[in-house]
């Protein structure tokens, strides 16, 4: 009884962690053509969601395509911020993004989502002006999307959103990822 007991509050530590760090991580936004370059990737099945470190600190989401194996393909794009409501994705090579992923990992609990293709499809279809991400803060469901749009001054998020596999790191080859 006393291990369970203790397995218990070692959970509730961690998963209230997870969502103080979380909560810390801004709404990223990736414009419609990054995205539909990403979706455009021969064998690209998905887009995979990660929270990132940059340089000064400060805390953002990156994403990058996904095969049918799990594996990423193609450029990471890091969230930078908007810039008159035009959001700024900077493209990074792999090596970048373990670097940012790493930074990332170093103080705070290591997560990922993957979105399957359809899904990300819908949010960036008519209407929005590309794919909206936030860290939930639930281990169960730790990212959420939806498309976005930018009116009256704000960004905002459009149609129902959805959460992500919030498949840990190591779920599969764990060289499918860039932070393993």
């Amino acid at each position: 009884m006393r291990t369970l007991t203790s397995l218990l509050f070692a959970l509730a530590i961690i998963t209230s962690s997870f969502r103080l760090q979380a909560q810390s991580i801004p709404t990223s936004y990736f414009t419609s053509s990054i995205v539909n370059g990403i979706l455009g990737m021969e064998g690209c099945t998905g887009v995979r969601v990660y929270p990132a470190a940059q340089a000064n600190g400060s805390l953002t989401s990156m994403i990058v395509g996904t095969n049918a194996e799990g594996a990423e393909i193609g450029s990471y794009y890091v969230y930078g911020g908007t810039t008159d409501g035009n959001p700024v994705n900077t493209p990074i090579d792999r090596a970048g993004a373990g670097t940012l992923c790493s930074a990332y990992g170093a103080k705070h609990p290591k997560f990922n989502a993957l979105f399957t293709a359809p899904q990300v499809q819908g949010w960036v279809g008519e209407g929005s002006q590309g794919f909206e991400v936030n860290a939930s803060g639930d281990p169960a469901n730790n990212f959420t999307a939806s498309g976005y749009i930018y009116e009256e001054g704000a960004m905002r998020g459009v149609g129902a959103s959805a959460g992500g596999d919030p498949c840990p790191n190591n779920c599969g080859s764990s060289s499918n990822y860039v932070c393993p």
